[in-house]
């Protein structure tokens, strides 16, 4: 997967679309390499969940460059990131503004970024928890406070602008550069997050597709599929966004593509923690890992196309305006 990069840059396609054929060949459906009994092991797929869960959410923040007067934060808002958002963004501000501080003046707390990451996503959330807030909230706004102190730091320049070229061993400089410190942070915790997502999809989907092998595609499943991809997402989101400045390609494709089939990985593994009829339990898991399977692929093959086709559509009404 290291070597291909670049490959999936070019093609309508996702790397969960590798992931999941391969671990569907691994399991008892294929070569039988591999046997994972969620029923038995639900504790350690709800952890592995959790944890894939916490470090996409970080990484979505950490990307979002807005400011939070700006009206875009007014979509998110209607359909349902409530609670818990305050104390991640806190946890955020105190700890990555120590850091730039301590960076700054005295010249110390210099790299292990990648320690800052993972230590801000769990203080994140544990401090969410005991305060009974919702914790994945939570680090989704310590990404977003983080990327926000860069932002103010930076204006209107992209932090690479601001970074500029980094010879070899002058990084420590670049890090206690008043000017550069912020997006030098930013950039360099946002990089390791990627990486530590990436892993995280490709196991998850991996271990999807090794349980859909055991557990076999569900017809009532691929009914479901349709019925939320095609009726009541859609429904949703188009009720939700009732008199929202949104334009119509924007609804469908905030309509069309939902989030990621690592929260519903994540609450099938939770509720089978749980004592209930093991035949309820067992055709649960067909019809959720079925419709997880049918949203990756679809969504896979159509999110490359589609956006393309949506960017080509924003430059030519940009040019006519300005024509």
């Amino acid at each position: 997967m290291g070597l291909m990069g670049t490959i999936w840059q070019r093609l309508p396609l996702s790397p969960a679309m590798v992931y999941l054929p391969m671990g569907f060949a691994l399991g008892p459906s294929g070569l039988s390499l591999v046997a994972l009994d969620p029923y038995r092991h639900a504790s350690l797929l709800t952890l592995l969940a959790e944890i894939a869960l916490l470090v996409s959410l970080f990484t979505v923040g950490l990307k979002l460059r807005v400011p939070l007067s700006d009206r875009m934060w007014r979509l998110p808002l209607r359909l349902g990131i409530v609670g818990g958002f305050l104390s991640g963004w806190l946890m955020a501000r105190a700890t990555v503004g120590l850091a730039l501080y301590l960076r700054q003046r005295y010249h110390q707390a210099l790299g292990m970024e990648e320690f800052l990451t993972i230590g801000l996503i769990a203080v994140s959330y544990g401090v969410a928890h005991l305060i009974h807030g919702v914790g994945f909230i939570a680090v989704f706004a310590a990404g977003v406070a983080t990327r926000r102190i860069e932002h103010k730091a930076s204006g209107p320049a992209q932090p690479a602008e601001v970074i500029g070229a980094v010879p070899a061993g002058d990084e420590p400089a670049v890090a206690t550069d008043p000017g550069k410190a912020p997006a030098y942070m930013a950039e360099t915790v946002l990089e390791f997050n990627q990486q530590l997502d990436h892993i995280a999809e490709f196991v998850m989907v991996l271990l999807l597709g090794i349980m859909l092998s055991e557990a076999g595609p569900s017809p009532e499943g691929a009914v479901l599929a349709g019925v939320i991809l095609l009726v009541i997402r859609p429904v949703a989101v188009m009720v939700s966004l009732l008199g929202a400045r949104v334009g119509r390609a924007q609804r469908w494709l905030i309509a069309w593509f939902g989030i990621r089939g690592i929260g519903s990985l994540y609450y099938l593994a939770f509720v089978l923690r749980y004592e209930w009829p093991m035949a309820d339990k067992e055709r649960l898991v067909s019809i959720v890992l079925t419709t997880v399977t049918i949203s990756v692929l679809l969504h896979g093959i159509s999110a490359t196309p589609l956006m393309d086709h949506y960017h080509r559509q924003a430059r030519r009404t940009a040019s006519h305006g300005k024509g």
